[in-house]
């Protein structure tokens, strides 16, 4: 969880040019929408730990955790953009 939200801020800071430029990191247009999709994704993740907690009352099941392995996985291509992509053999 924590992983997940500090990519989250990363994501926010290369789509934003005045914190990428301070920070000097590479600034990345037109990724502000994975921003809020990211920070979705954390909130809702918190709400499940909460209802997850002894004893449980919600379960995820596969559905749940692929769907969000593999949102974490997407995010992470679109942020390093195509080197990644052809890295992982996907064109």
């Amino acid at each position: 969880m924590i992983a997940a939200g500090a990519l989250t801020v990363l994501t926010y800071v290369s789509s934003n040019s005045r914190w990428a430029n301070y920070l000097e990191i590479q600034y990345i247009p037109r990724i502000g929408e994975l921003t809020v999709f990211c920070g979705a994704l954390v909130g809702a993740s918190l709400g499940f730990l909460w209802y997850n907690a002894h004893p449980a009352e919600v379960f995820m099941g596969d559905v749940g955790s692929l769907a969000l392995a593999g949102h974490w996985d997407h995010r992470g291509d679109h942020q390093a953009g195509s080197a990644a992509a052809v890295r992982r053999g996907i064109s």
